[in-house]
């Protein structure tokens, strides 16, 4: 298949790749709970005369498409569905209609360009070799039980001979539409989640004895001294209290102290030594401040994802096949980031390429991921949709 080939498919599936996009955007669905989400990508590939699976959890789909010589070699494409538990601001382009959810990280974008690559590799399956895996992943947004490990450990994802290769998208907003960034090795951190709870309990706030908000307000003001005093100052490390909540948050009453309050903290790194020694000074700080406050504390440490490395060589060969397809000035390297995708339990398996999309440009689409006011420029989503069946096609030549 000629780029002028597939470039026409793309082209004739624009209002396609749109209004699949619009649905998306329109009916948003949480981590796990993308239910509607799959029965709408599956009603899609059932028109299209596609074969799929549906998990064993009964969101996300499994996409298995035959070239010749199945057997030979296997490619994967990677699109997530999930969403986000945001509040949107208003004056979008395309406004969410579920109330309190978003798709405020791009995935409804990154499903349609999916399914529209789907589409195109299907009616080209005789002119390529080997297997094409095509995952719609759930639940990429979550550090406590990420779909691309579940796809992995429960549904057989590298069950399939010889994976030579995986390719995946992220609409990025400080980028422009038109233009792709890659960059070879580890570029994206490390994720992590520690909960903290601070216990004592309950009582009027006349008396005295331990106010657990008191406790967990210190431990998050200690926090900066990890930074400070632990870790070199080059060596990236994002660590930030991201939520707190106090045993008596739902009580109409405010004299009553609670009897636990818990901090939830995230933290990013790219070496695994900052990430041990980090873990490490919460234990140590959260303890120190239980004791001063005459508290008791207890923890939840979740494993968290690795970063996401892209393989140098793929990365390389990439690098070219985009250059000749899109023009060689819209081809540019990635910034490190200390975001995050559970894609990199793959990128530890198999080489990847994980590619930022630009889906910015005008003041409406600049705002940050996970932003309420975050949208996709459309202009990017026929590009996203030329990367991912390029890519795909080439590499199972």
């Amino acid at each position: 298949m000629q780029t002028s080939i597939f470039t026409q498919a793309v082209d004739s599936l624009h209002d396609f790749t749109f209004q699949t996009y619009k649905h998306l955007t329109e009916n948003p669905e949480l981590s796990w709970k993308e239910f509607n989400t799959t029965r709408f990508l599956a009603t899609e590939l059932d028109m299209a005369g596609i074969p799929y699976r549906i998990t064993k959890r009964g969101v996300g789909l499994i996409i298995e498409i035959k070239g010749r010589e199945p057997g030979s070699q296997t490619v994967i494409i990677r699109g997530d569905i999930d969403n986000l538990p945001i509040v949107e601001k208003p004056g979008k382009l395309i406004p969410s209609q579920v109330q309190g959810v978003s798709a405020a990280c791009g995935h409804s974008a990154h499903a349609a360009m999916t399914l529209t690559a789907i589409k195109i590799l299907w009616e080209h399956r005789s002119e390529f070799r080997g297997t094409l895996l095509a995952l719609l992943q759930p639940a990429e947004e979550l550090i406590n039980d990420p779909g691309c490990l579940y796809l992995i450990e429960h549904e057989g994802l590298l069950d399939y001979p010889n994976i030579i290769g995986a390719f995946a998208l992220h609409c990025t907003p400080e980028y422009l539409p038109g233009d792709v960034h890659l960059k070879a090795g580890e570029f994206m951190a490390s994720a992590n989640e520690m909960r903290i709870r601070f216990l004592g309990k309950p009582r009027h706030v006349q008396y005295t004895g331990a106010n657990t908000i008191i406790a967990a307000s210190a431990f998050i003001n200690d926090l900066q001294t990890i930074k400070a005093q632990h870790v070199q100052a080059l060596d990236p490390l994002l660590l930030a209290p991201s939520k707190i909540k106090s045993s008596n948050s739902e009580m109409k009453g405010s004299n009553i102290l609670p009897d636990s309050t818990e901090v939830t903290v995230v933290f990013r790194v790219f070496k695994p030594a900052v990430n041990e020694k980090t873990r490490e000074m919460l234990v140590k700080i959260a303890d120190k401040t239980a004791e001063i406050h005459g508290c008791k504390v207890e923890y939840t440490l979740y494993d968290g994802i690795p970063p996401v490395k892209n393989d140098p060589a793929l990365t390389h060969w990439a690098e070219e096949k985009l250059s000749n397809l899109l023009g060689r000035e819209h081809v540019k390297p990635a910034d490190y980031r200390l975001g995050g995708d559970d894609i990199c339990f793959l990128s530890q398996r198999v080489p990847l390429v994980y590619i930022r999309l630009g889906s910015g440009g005008a003041e409406a689409y600049q705002f940050p991921l996970h932003d309420a006011a975050f949208q996709v420029n459309p202009a990017c989503l026929d590009t996203g949709v030329r990367v991912l069946v390029s890519l795909a096609f080439q590499k199972l030549q």
